[in-house]
């Protein structure tokens, strides 16, 4: 949420473009975790037995 509530600065100083370029990484980073636990013994567990 910290990142959300900086955009305003971001796109003030540096325009909508670079303000959305910042935020690019979460998704991104959040789709690699992912792709991670799915190759961890536990992800079976914690999705119920389903992958």
């Amino acid at each position: 949420t910290v990142s959300i509530a900086l955009v305003p600065m971001a796109v003030e100083r540096f325009g909508w473009r670079w303000a959305f370029a910042l935020l690019a990484p979460g998704p991104a980073l959040g789709t690699l975790a992912m792709l991670r636990l799915r190759t961890l013994p536990e992800a079976a567990q914690i999705a119920q037995g389903r992958r």
